[in-house]
């Protein structure tokens, strides 16, 4: 007789993305885990989870999880011993800093243990996916409050508004948690109000929805911020006090009509001046911009518009507005401090590639501190303005997940070493020199803060990772370790050998243990509200800066305008004849960026990625639902399936991101024959400020294949 050790660990979901972080509960058996589910009794989440979060500790047991180091050799990936990777990986990191310098090796994405070690290597180019993400939007409020309160990782109280303001996402897809507040708000009479090309299922709920042309969203909220002004719905008392620039805005904004707004954006004066009267006049109101407002070459003066309009209207800081964050909990600056600390110096900080260019994005005077990812590739290719000889990408996909997906590959093959930490193979592994395996977020200890609901959540181990898998931080201090033996480099950064090195670190100034957070589940904290009367505000004014000092002094407009993306079918009329349609993205409910293609699960549901097309654009070129159709822009051309609805403008189409198929054999078919990146362009012209090329609203034409 066999017996069986059944039992349930409270965790938090090891989506490292999502910006609510659900609980949930593990059904662990006999050392492996069999089930996820949500925690009914996590005080914010409430029992709720996505498809996502549910599903991804399938990733454990996936059948080609990576178990042991791969080395590239002339006859193919080849097994070694973690000794063996850990010599190579220094050697070769080693010979490259040598031979061409530490600014020829760069890293995707500067997480924890990989940036402490970028910065051992003497090397600033730690490049960020928050180009193609919100990295618009996180320059603009800054330079706007000097925190950044507007995106998915941000403490919007939208449970407690009375209207929300949602322009460019679909939280009921995205964050389906911050979802379930917002539905409780409606029913507590807020108003909702939708800004999207698509009726997402968000706009299906909304109050009020509008149908933008892509691209536009900055004309709409210009137009919003002279409503506001002109019809005095702006908090006078907050303007007075904490805000500089209100007069300049207010004359700035008058050229700006609901009429001139209407004949860029197609959408009508009265939908307009409703829309901004239905904002001010509901507070508190709370706003959120995402990837529909922040994937264009516009985006960072549309941004700053609408971070205009929350300020001027006392939406700051208050009980249902957008929140300042709050300290983090005791402990997390620990990491922070080391990081800071462990700074390369600032004369090559000023080489980041793009600092020049782009000094609000690079440089070390910069928001981000990260290198301009187009001129990184570009870099790789023409080793100018100085050669990129080695990568080392971790918890990242950029084949998938970059724009001109055939250019991100050519660079990856001219490289001299490309190292990949992952779970499972990807496109991007698949053109590693070394692989190396790493132990799941539920293989190791961990602790959670989420800045949305103001809590702190233990994120215990579940299971051992298999024997041949190691966590980063393991990983990464090994190899730092044998580099300062060979003499490559001086000093590891690092200081924690393990991630339990780590969180001993984390834990070792707070109140409470870990074990005790295990035990008695996530804390939350009450948030302080109107934190700038004592504190103002983290700009160079310690003011909410509608006149941007800072945006001055770089040379661009200080207050927000409107410009037309430069590759718009407004500007380029007869390109637009050869390409009529606009191309956004989307991500499904059970998609996470780029990994989820070779997930059993998904493609159960999705097989092949779907095309939303609306019926009249679709019977005007003979496709009917379910064909197999190509997406043809200036850039190539890719395939979808065609689904037909009438949620989707007619002259608008959108298609799945960073979608592969892992059953092809070939890079054309398996990498390049759905994804839609491959179509998009990393090249000018580009966002002023901070360098993103347009991603959303491509032009495009489609037929029946």
């Amino acid at each position: 007789m066999t017996t069986t050790d059944t039992h349930k660990i409270r965790t938090i979901c090891s989506i490292n993305p999502c910006p609510t972080f659900d609980g949930v509960v593990a059904t662990v058996r006999n050392g492996k885990v069999i089930k996820t589910e949500g925690d009914k009794d996590h005080p914010w989440s409430k029992g709720h989870t996505c498809p996502k979060g549910r599903h991804e500790w399938e990733v454990l047991y996936h059948p080609k999880r990576f178990k042991q180091p791969l080395l590239r050799t002339p006859s193919g990936m080849k097994e070694i011993s973690w000794e063996e990777a850990i010599e190579v990986a220094s050697e070769r990191l080693g010979e490259v800093r040598t031979k061409y310098g530490p600014l020829s090796i760069c890293s995707t994405l500067p997480r924890d243990p990989l940036s402490l070690f970028m910065r051992s290597l003497g090397s600033p180019n730690e490049m960020t996916n928050r180009d193609l993400c919100q990295g618009t939007v996180e320059v603009a409020d800054q330079l706007t409050y000097g925190d950044v309160i507007t995106i998915y990782r941000s403490a919007e109280d939208f449970r407690n508004s009375g209207c929300v303001l949602l322009v460019g996402t679909n939280p009921p897809v995205s964050a389906g948690g911050q979802w379930q507040d917002i539905l409780h708000a409606t029913r507590n009479g807020a108003k909702l109000i939708v800004v999207d090309p698509r009726r997402t299922e968000a706009a299906r709920r909304a109050d009020i929805y509008l149908q933008i042309r892509p691209g536009t969203d900055g004309a709409l909220a210009l137009a919003m911020l002279n409503v506001v002004i002109n019809e005095d719905l702006y908090d006078a008392g907050f303007v007075d006090d904490y805000c500089v620039g209100f007069d300049q805005l207010r004359e700035h904004v008058q050229q700006y009509t609901p009429k001139w707004a209407s004949e860029i954006t197609s959408l009508s004066p009265e939908e307009i001046v409703q829309t901004a009267r239905t904002y001010a006049g509901n507070g508190p109101a709370s706003y959120r911009g995402n990837l529909g407002l922040g994937q264009h070459s516009n985006s960072t003066q549309a941004s700053r518009a609408f971070a205009a309009l929350i300020a001027i209207t006392g939406n700051i800081d208050i009980l249902g507005g957008n929140r300042l964050p709050d300290p983090p909990p005791a402990g997390f600056e620990v990491l922070n401090q080391v990081l800071e600390d462990a700074r390369v110096a600032k004369e090559v900080e000023e080489q980041a590639l793009g600092a020049d260019s782009f000094p609000l994005w690079a440089g070390p005077d910069s928001y981000m501190r990260a290198p301009h990812n187009p001129s990184v590739i570009n870099a790789m290719l023409t080793d100018e303005p100085y050669p990129v000889k080695s990568w080392i990408v971790m918890g990242a996909n950029p084949v998938m997940s970059y724009a001109s997906a055939g250019k991100v590959m050519e660079a990856m093959k001219k490289l001299e070493f490309l190292m990949v930490l992952a779970y499972t193979p990807s496109p991007t592994s698949d053109l590693a020199d070394l692989i190396l395996p790493l132990a799941h977020p539920h293989e190791q200890n961990g602790v959670k803060f989420s800045p949305y609901g103001n809590w702190l959540s233990a994120m215990p181990k579940l299971v051992e990772p298999p024997e041949g898998c190691r966590e980063d931080f393991q990983i990464l201090h090994a190899i730092a370790e044998r580099m300062v033996q060979k003499e490559y480099i001086q000093t590891n950064l690092i200081p924690w050998e393990n991630n339990d090195e780590f969180m001993a670190a984390r834990f070792a100034d707070s109140k409470t243990s870990y074990q005790e957070l295990c035990e008695n589940g996530p804390i939350i904290r009450e948030p302080k509200y109107k934190k700038y009367v004592d504190c103002g505000f983290k700009t160079d004014s310690g003011k909410v800066e509608l006149y941007s000092s800072r945006m001055e002094r770089y040379g661009y407009e200080p207050l927000p305008t409107y410009t037309e993306c430069a590759d718009s079918p407004t500007l380029l009329p007869r390109l637009a004849e050869k390409y009529p349609l606009c191309l956004t993205t989307r991500r499904t409910r059970q998609y996470l960026c780029s990994r989820s293609a070779d997930y059993g699960w998904v493609r159960e549901v999705d097989p092949y990625p779907q095309l939303l097309i609306h019926p009249v654009t679709a019977g005007e070129r003979g496709i009917e639902n379910g064909d197999k159709v190509a997406i043809e822009t200036p850039k190539g051309s890719v395939r979808h399936v065609a689904r037909l609805t009438e949620d989707i403008h007619p002259e608008v189409l959108s298609a799945i991101y960073g979608w592969w198929l892992p059953e092809k054999e070939t890079e054309e078919n398996g990498y390049l024959e759905t994804n839609v990146n491959a179509v998009m362009s990393y090249d000018p012209p580009y966002d002023p400020e901070i360098g993103i090329n347009r991603v959303q609203g491509v032009m495009c034409q489609i037929r029946k294949v």
